[in-house]
């Protein structure tokens, strides 16, 4: 299990021939509050959304709209390179139920695929450094994957679903999953 405030390091030569290290900090709510100097000085040098991505947004969303449960958590997960912040992915950390069964659910935050409760947002995606954003998308993912309990990892409405799903299927059939597409979204 991935903790709420931590780190996790490891190296991402399979990212691009880069054969530098990236440290991974996995922030919790409080965390995210103190960093928003550095999410919005990121945001300013990346390519993403301004609004949908803007900490004020993402940072409504996870106040204001959507109705929270039990087992709900922000969790955002901090790239760094060098020391240097080159990406964060933050997470809305669910429990959910289909058919009596329980599990726990990772989604980008501002989105609950397949939840009927609250809003949804558009435009999800990494926020990272102009041309980093596949680096960032791997190392995010292999450190959700490398974690137990989730049994459902998902983005939704981004304008980065190929590269999405890339990421994905690039995993293959890790301890048993398999990536699957349910619905292709227009904005």
């Amino acid at each position: 299990r991935l903790p709420c405030d931590g780190d996790v390091s490891f190296g991402a030569g399979n990212v691009s021939g880069d054969s530098s290290m990236l440290h991974i900090e996995v922030w919790n709510e409080d965390r995210w509050r103190a960093g928003r100097a550095e999410y919005e000085a990121l945001l300013a040098r990346s390519r993403s959304n301004r609004l949908f991505l803007s900490w004020d947004w993402l940072t409504l969303w996870w106040e204001s709209l959507t109705p929270r449960q039990d087992g709900d958590a922000l969790q955002v997960l901090a790239v760094r390179s060098g020391g240097e912040l080159i990406g964060i992915m933050p997470v809305f950390r669910s429990v959910a139920s289909r058919r009596g069964l329980r599990y726990r659910v990772a989604n980008l935050l501002g989105g609950c695929v397949r939840q009927a409760r609250g809003v949804f947002s558009e435009y999800l995606d990494v926020v990272a450094l102009a041309g980093r954003e596949p680096e960032v998308r791997n190392a995010c993912v292999d450190t959700l994957l490398r974690t137990d309990g989730y049994s459902e990892i998902s983005v939704a409405t981004s304008p980065a679903f190929e590269e999405w799903e890339a990421v994905f299927r690039a995993r293959g059939r890790w301890r048993g999953a398999y990536v699957r597409v349910i619905d292709r979204m227009t904005s």
